[in-house]
């Protein structure tokens, strides 16, 4: 024969699930606390999404170091005004192919940071900061997908666009 039931109505046995949570948190409650916040040595207590909002940004800046570092500390326009040149001199898009190669991984990495920012914090100055390394990003790629397209369709009408300055590259920052 088993125990007596301690509790008769589904009333009762809600009550004591109650009592007993409420007296486990009583009893843990300084780990609880402790565990969604952590202190910084000037006493500022960090909440787990300031945390993780400024790991993303530090994603994001390491994003746009990268891409610095792929321009050769040239910026957008000249880095794709250096491609240009050597593909009218060989008529080979590879140089475009292996910059695109290059930048497509940190295309793929902004979206994936930004959306990070954005689940934690929303559209805020986190998530404007990482959208201008997106834009950067994206029409560069755009740009010199651009110029390998009009390549491909008709070289005169590429010199065309670049001598009325109307290819993408032309009027990037």
């Amino acid at each position: 024969m088993g125990r007596p039931r301690k509790y008769h109505t589904a009333e009762e046995i809600r009550q004591a699930k109650c009592k007993k949570s409420k007296r486990w948190y009583d009893k843990s409650k300084r780990s609880v606390q402790g565990s969604s916040q952590r202190e910084t040595t000037h006493g500022e207590i960090i909440t787990p999404s300031v945390q993780h909002v400024n790991y993303w940004n530090s994603q994001v800046d390491c994003v746009s170091i990268k891409l610095e570092k792929l321009f050769q500390e040239k910026g957008a326009q000249q880095f794709i005004q250096d491609l240009y040149d050597q593909f009218l001199q060989d008529l080979s898009t590879g140089p475009f192919d292996d910059a695109i190669a290059a930048a497509s991984p940190l295309q793929t990495s902004i979206y994936r940071y930004l959306d990070e920012i954005l689940n934690i914090s929303g559209v805020g100055t986190h998530w404007r900061k990482a959208d201008v390394v997106r834009k950067r990003v994206c029409d560069a790629i755009r740009a010199m997908q651009e110029v390998i397209v009009e390549a491909l369709m008709d070289i005169d009408e590429l010199k065309v666009h670049y001598a009325r300055k109307s290819l993408l590259f032309q009027s990037l920052e």
